[in-house]
């Protein structure tokens, strides 16, 4: 999601009055189940069998009617609907079932804001996006793909937390101040979350670094993609994407091929 560069004084006052909340309270932290951390673990291994898959996915109603969904879409199914999440694994292939799986936990695990529903829909689509693009444009950085994914679709997770404290906090403010409030802190928010969900280092750092990018990672690759998928970018967008360049040892020629990686990635 977007930063702002200089709020005005409205927006000051509603950081000010967000940020020790988001810092300090716990009690709004969601806990992952069991289950979504196996399959958290499971996603991330590229040798992971079908069978370990499968017994994970049929012990949580959430993570097996998504894969039927995925595996009974107009794109798998050709036809031919299936009702068994088995013959579901096969038909999509581990590459997609990883990624189903990681997006099903994700999604079921981001905080439900009356009211600001469409945003959070929002933020999730387009972590999705940018986790797709972010796997693409890892293997030409020789960077790893699937931490690159995680890094990628969780990246904003602390957007709907924010969102979540300011619909409260700030029940008095303007939707627009507040939304640049949420917008300025969400980063700090989402590595509060990561860590309190024990993920990788990685994705710490890119919840937390993905807008200030200094160094080669997964937080300066997130930061790439994030910006390069953004039409007409602002001044400030550009200037994270050269922070991110530069981390990514990319000079302009490099930072355009990978704009064309980055636009060929599945959406």
């Amino acid at each position: 999601m977007k930063r702002p560069l200089t709020p005005d004084p409205s927006v000051r006052a509603a950081i000010e009055i967000l940020e020790p909340l988001m810092l300090q309270r716990t009690s709004d932290l969601p806990v992952l189940p069991a289950l979504a951390l196996e399959a958290l673990a499971l996603s991330r291994r590229a040798n992971v069998r079908m069978d370990q898959l499968l017994d994970v996915i049929e012990r949580e109603p959430l993570l097996a009617a998504r894969v039927l969904g995925v595996a009974n879409s107009a794109f798998y199914s050709r036809g031919m609907p299936t009702t068994s999440v088995q013959y579901a694994l096969v038909r999509l292939g581990t590459h997609a079932v990883r990624d189903v799986l990681t997006m099903a936990v994700y999604s079921s695990t981001v905080f439900d804001v009356p009211g600001l529903s469409e945003l959070v829909r929002e933020c999730f689509d387009h972590s999705v996006v940018v986790a797709r693009a972010s796997r693409e444009l890892a293997r030409s950085l020789d960077l790893d793909p699937e931490v690159a994914f995680l890094a990628g679709l969780l990246h904003d997770v602390g957007y709907a937390r924010c969102l979540k404290i300011a619909r409260t906090a700030l029940a008095q403010v303007e939707r627009g101040p507040m939304l640049e409030a949420v917008d300025a802190l969400h980063a700090a928010a989402g590595g509060v979350l990561a860590r309190a969900w024990s993920l990788p280092a990685e994705v710490v750092l890119a919840c937390e670094r993905h807008h200030t990018p200094d160094v080669r990672d997964y937080a300066a690759l997130v930061g790439f993609v994030e910006v390069s998928l953004e039409p007409g970018r602002s001044e400030h967008l550009e200037g994270q994407r050269d922070a991110a360049s530069a981390a990514l040892g990319l000079d302009a020629d490099g930072a355009a091929k990978a704009d064309a990686i980055v636009a060929a990635a599945p959406r």
